[in-house]
């Protein structure tokens, strides 16, 4: 079976007590899952793979909101692993559960919000609960951070992005 590309959620503090562990708890992500083609409807494997990333994306702006202190930048985690490392969560469209810790070493690469993003980022994490109350306004000002593409940054880049950008 071959390996599945899988989008972790994360926030600068979780990813580096993580890489301090050097490994990763059995966490919730994202994956390009059949309820996530089918949701998806029509698109390309690279299609999909964005999908998944803004999903991913959106849970890191929620894991950020609920930890308001926070640096302000969205942070997905990119791994491939082994398809018995994955269990599907049926009711989330792309969702998935690591079935147990994986190693550090799996992580490819971390997508991470650039400088542009950071003050939309923290005016959408001061309105998150009122835009889940369904707070149009709010939900505008939410939406705005999704207009930021993450940056990438290879994995032996990841430890540098977060001592510099970590102190915001």
């Amino acid at each position: 079976n071959p390996p599945v590309r899988i989008y972790l959620p994360a926030t600068f503090d979780l990813t580096s007590q993580w890489l301090s562990a050097g490994q990763i708890p059995a966490v919730d992500g994202f994956a390009v899952t059949e309820s996530l083609r089918d949701w998806y409807e029509q698109g390309d494997e690279e299609e999909f793979e964005y999908a998944a990333t803004d999903l991913a994306a959106r849970y890191s702006l929620e894991q950020i909101a609920q930890h308001q202190d926070a640096t302000p930048r969205r942070v997905v985690l990119v791994l491939e692993v082994t398809p018995d490392s994955v269990i599907q969560i049926p009711d989330l469209k792309g969702g998935i559960r690591l079935s147990n810790p994986i190693e550090w070493s799996l992580v490819e690469a971390a997508m991470i919000d650039g400088d542009e993003a950071v003050a939309d980022v923290k005016s959408a994490i001061s309105l998150y609960a009122k835009a889940i109350a369904g707070d149009g306004e709010a939900n505008f000002v939410v939406s705005q951070v999704e207009g930021h593409e993450l940056l990438w940054f290879d994995s032996s880049e990841i430890e540098f992005v977060l001592q510099v950008d970590g102190n915001e």
